[in-house]
């Protein structure tokens, strides 16, 4: 069973940091990420806003995922059968 997560990183980069080790700790699948500190590739989708509000990230590993869209304080991914937002 795949697992979802939700964080406010406040702008802090060594929180934004840790996502990655506590995804896999965790075994989250999917993790919202409210105030994130900075964008990153891959497997993130961040909202339009500057800095952006509001982000999702996923792991590979995970059910599938797929970008949706993305809008000033809100971003949406298509995870396996549901709709997640964040915002």
């Amino acid at each position: 069973m795949a697992r979802i997560g939700q964080i406010n990183v406040n702008r802090s980069k060594p929180v934004q940091d840790l996502i990655a080790r506590v995804c896999e700790e965790e075994r989250l699948g999917l993790v919202a990420v409210s105030e994130p500190h900075s964008v990153y590739d891959g497997c993130w989708l961040f909202s339009s806003d500057v800095p952006p509000t509001a982000a999702l990230v996923w792991q590979q590993f995970s059910v599938p995922c797929s970008p949706l869209f993305k809008g000033e304080g809100f971003v949406a991914v298509e995870w396996g059968n549901l709709v997640v937002f964040s915002c």
